[in-house]
């Protein structure tokens, strides 16, 4: 080996030397386990990472230098040399800045073991000022986890304990029904700001989250209320439709300007509801259908409407819904009428405009004839009825209809009017009023025959009636006496004529009553007005004639 290589080869084994006595010195520190021993293996480690850079600068320094030695001479030599002089200067002084920061980092960790004495008291004094810093504005607490997600911090259990209970105290309110929440929380220990355990904010917060998790667990459905009553849930909004679309179909005809809708306030509401108000898709709908224990009630003699009515507690409008077949002109005795109710009443309101024809009623015009007695009439020109056009809203309640408010009159045809002397002639002195003339006239002019004498069981007289009948005035079909003048029953206001030969007629059903008993009433008189009082379905006018206390058909005796 030549002596160019031998040089390389020293220079190149510095380093490595430097890295061995490193590890050695490393090594020594750890087996010491002691803080002095550690700084002074962190000392020597130091210096020896400082002579491994100058030994490894220093061996490229050679090869460089060498080689240039070998290969030129002159200029190259001069550069070669001119570089080694700017290494070695940097190698000194870096060397000379690594050594006096080792020495300074050293003196830090060998002045403060050597001075612990004063430093002590100085660092106490800051640990305790931290102390005092951390208790003021942090605490130790339990972070409450539910489902993955934290729902607060608190101080104990207890705490988080009293909000689900505060929340399933006020669900259980809104839902008519207790509930206990079914999710598990799981505590963990935490330093937390005191702001998250002290505050109504926080509390807050947790009591949201609680009732956050709880309605997740119940779920929000659609709830379904008749009048503000809940009756009914569901998962599913379009079940709850589709039942009360079915309820209104029958009702629904197609015809123009009509409308069908509840009589009751139905509302669909989204939000949560107690388990115990769901029901299947069949049994909500049958909440709404007649019972299927049907309950009936048997008519009895001389049963009115509002009889049955006021036995069974049920409006009109609810008889004719259940018994769609019902004529209350017809009520037969022993017959079975249905008044069983379903669960939930809903009532179906029909509105439509309906057009229809109308006689308009003529009016009679009395002239005076002294050639007659006054209780003779005689027809000088027949009365002819109008018609008329109207359009009308119609209103109907399950079927029956409740009002009507007209839209628009068009007259098609005018009336023409009636014309008939009226005798002022006295009666003869040998001729009583009591005793009549033999011949009875229509009590009411003209109109039509509503309902004939025993046009149902126990209908012992004629219905009269007209167009507009209510207020029109009811004559006297005959001279007579006033026996009775006031309410009878079922017959409302009620006038009792006497006349001769064991004759009465009676007129009832009266709005108002123009004589009194006792009056003595000539033939064609004014005795009272059209009403509805009493059992009545209408304004009508019920003419009633009796001969020795048996009911006869008037509409035989009239002239």
């Amino acid at each position: 080996m030549n002596k160019f290589a031998k040089k390389i080869i020293k220079a190149a084994l510095k380093p490595a030397r430097a890295i061995v006595r490193g590890g050695f010195c490393a090594a020594h520190a750890i087996r010491e386990l002691s803080f002095k021993g550690m700084l002074k293996g962190i000392s020597g480690l130091g210096e020896l990472i400082v002579k491994f850079i100058y030994s490894a600068g220093l061996f490229i320094e050679t090869v460089f230098v060498r080689i240039a030695k070998a290969g030129y001479k002159n200029l190259l030599v001069r550069a070669v040399k001119f570089i080694y002089a700017t290494g070695e200067f940097v190698i000194k002084w870096t060397c000379i800045l690594a050594k006096g920061t080792v020495k300074v980092i050293m003196a830090i960790p060998k002045s403060f073991v050597r001075n612990f004495s004063y430093w002590a008291p100085a660092l106490s004094c800051i640990a305790v000022i931290a102390v005092l810093f951390s208790t003021n504005f942090y605490a130790l607490a339990l972070k409450v986890t539910v489902n993955g997600e934290t729902v607060g911090y608190v101080s104990n259990e207890s705490e988080f304990s009293n909000v689900v209970s505060e929340v399933e105290n006020n669900l259980g309110e809104s839902i008519g029904e207790n509930y206990v929440m079914t999710s598990n929380p799981e505590y963990s220990f935490t330093i937390v700001n005191k702001s998250k355990l002290q505050t109504e904010e926080s509390k807050s917060e947790m009591y949201d989250g609680v009732y956050s998790i709880v309605c997740e667990e119940i779920g929000e459905h659609y709830g379904l209320y008749v009048d503000g009553t809940l009756i009914a849930a569901s998962q599913s909004e379009d079940t709850l439709n589709n039942i009360l679309d079915e309820l209104k179909q029958p009702y629904i005809t197609g015809e123009e300007n009509e409308t069908v809708e509840f009589v009751a306030n139905v509302e669909i509401k989204k939000g949560i509801y107690a388990p115990s108000y769901f029901y299947t898709e069949d049994e909500i709908r049958a909440k709404f259908s007649a019972s299927t224990n049907p309950m009936y009630y048997t008519i009895q003699e001389d049963d009115y409407l509002s009889d049955i009515s006021k036995a069974t507690g049920l409006t009109r409008t609810q008889l004719y819904a259940l018994n769609p077949e019902l004529d209350e002109r017809r009520l037969v005795p022993g017959k079975k009428v249905n008044i069983s109710q379903p669960e939930v009443y809903l009532g179906i309101k029909i509105v439509k405009t309906i057009n229809y024809t109308e006689e308009i009623d003529y009016d009679t015009i009395k002239i005076e004839d002294s050639s007659l007695y006054k209780t003779q009439t005689k027809v000088k020109t027949s009365g002819k009825t109008g018609e008329k056009d109207i359009v009308a809203e119609v209103t109907y309640i399950d079927g029956a209809q409740v009002s009507k408010q007209i839209i628009s009159e068009t007259v098609t045809r005018e009336p023409v009017n009636k014309e008939i002397y009226v005798g002022t002639k006295a009666l003869p002195s040998s001729t009583s009023p009591l005793a009549g003339t033999g011949t009875f006239i229509r009590p009411i002019s003209g109109g039509y025959v509503s309902c004939a004498f025993g046009g149902y069981r126990g209908h012992t007289g004629t219905d009269l009636t007209m167009s507009g009948a209510y207020g029109k005035p009811a004559y006297a079909s005959a001279a007579g006496t006033v026996i009775y003048a006031g309410w009878s029953g079922g017959y409302g206001k009620v006038v009792k004529i006497k006349h001769s030969n064991g004759y009465e007629t009676w007129y009832a059903h009266l709005s108002s009553i123009n004589v009194s008993v006792g009056t003595t009433v000539y033939q064609g008189q004014q005795i009272g007005r059209i009403g509805s009082t009493g059992n009545s379905s209408g304004p009508h006018l019920h003419f009633e004639m009796r001969i020795n206390g048996n009911a006869v058909n008037a509409m035989k005796y009239i002239g």
